[in-house]
């Protein structure tokens, strides 16, 4: 939250929620929030300070980030970093965009692709190591 526009998108939205949770229908429902937040109690309840500091110590990501290191924009289709040789990425970061659902499972399929792959590579090297090998005119080179 080094950002001062995050910072104060954060702030407001905390200050809309209190506002919100102080009105009729949601008093009604018993809704209410444990305040202060003991982590900002040294500052005055609802002011800037107090949500600046509650939106520091309570920010959080709600689901699983992926993309980070996409595939047709940093990997190729085997999950190579493209550029750079014998790196690949076997994780979320590889999805191009988040799935529906939990990413567990695909990320799972990803490792698990990226290993099919690793072994195809190695096998091929072996394949053409042997045949270079045994291939007396390569001998001489």
């Amino acid at each position: 939250l080094q950002d001062k526009f995050d910072l104060d998108t954060l702030a407001s939205s905390l200050e809309f929620l209190h506002d919100l949770v102080e009105t009729k229908a949601f008093k009604e429902a018993g809704i209410e929030l444990f305040d202060p937040f003991p982590p900002c109690a040294h500052n005055k309840f609802r002011t800037k300070a107090y949500y600046d500091c509650y939106a520091r110590q309570w920010v959080q990501t709600l689901y699983h980030p992926v993309g980070t290191a996409a595939m047709t924009t940093v990997l190729d289709s085997q999950l190579k970093v493209k550029g750079v040789q014998n790196l690949r990425v076997a994780d979320g970061s590889a999805m191009p965009k988040i799935v529906g659902g939990n990413t567990n499972a695909p990320i799972i399929m990803i490792g698990e692709r990226a290993a099919e792959f690793i072994i195809e590579d190695w096998n091929n090297r072996m394949t053409n190591t042997d045949s270079h090998a045994s291939n007396p005119k390569d001998k001489n080179e």
